[in-house]
């Protein structure tokens, strides 16, 4: 284990371990086939459903909740690194226990302050479609995301999403739109490796603030 920080905030990294995946989304897409022409029961078909998760509560695709949790980290509202853990585990424990803890310090009645409405602004929102974009995420998050803005008085538009996506790279392949699934992509640097990347390339904004202080 080893002692980080997040801006005022000390976490202790506890390794997550290697991760497990569910079945490959080849084989889901045969049974799903199979069971469609009549030749397996739905017997099957459940238990090839059931075996594409790697654990409760969570999928391997890259669908509109796991796109969420990417979305909502970028945009500074999630602890940085705590999208894709796995339940059930170390890491997630810590990661929940660490975010009760923060909870409490950006309260008014806390040391940090740090309100929702000093977090998202123009800025922080262009961040999360970008990053949707950059890993081509979920297409219900032109709606979320257009509707997280209105809350907070700021008016995004599918022209916006539009004229994003026209200069951002995409920058992962994963499941549905590639055969990659979420814990490839964590494997691969995951949050850290994308977000350094797109600081990098210049897409997104780096003087914004987070649930942890700032940038």
């Amino acid at each position: 284990m080893s002692a980080l920080s997040f801006g005022h905030l000390p976490f202790v990294f506890i390794p997550a371990g290697p991760m497990e995946s569910g079945i490959p989304n080849k084989e889901k897409a045969r049974v799903r086939q199979l069971f469609a022409q009549g030749k397996v029961g739905r017997d099957e078909l459940l238990e090839s459903e059931s075996k594409s998760y790697h654990s409760a509560g969570t999928c391997t695709f890259y669908g509109t909740a796991n796109s969420n949790q990417l979305v909502v980290e970028v945009m500074g509202l999630h602890l940085p690194g705590s999208s894709f853990v796995n339940p059930g585990t170390e890491l997630r424990e810590a990661l929940t226990e660490a975010a009760a803890i923060q909870a409490t310090r950006i309260t008014d009645l806390g040391t940090e302050y740090m309100p929702i409405g000093h977090i998202v602004d123009e800025k922080s929102v262009v961040n999360g479609i970008v990053a949707l974009l950059a890993t081509g995420g979920s297409t219900n998050h032109t709606m979320h995301l257009v509707a997280m803005a209105k809350a907070a008085g700021i008016v995004v538009n599918w022209d916006d999403f539009d004229a994003l996506s026209s200069v951002t790279p995409l920058l992962t392949k994963i499941y549905p739109n590639g055969q990659a699934d979420i814990n490839h992509f964590q494997a691969a640097g995951g949050m850290a490796l994308l977000i350094k990347e797109l600081l990098r390339g210049g897409f997104i904004h780096n003087d914004v603030n987070t649930i942890c202080g700032h940038g």
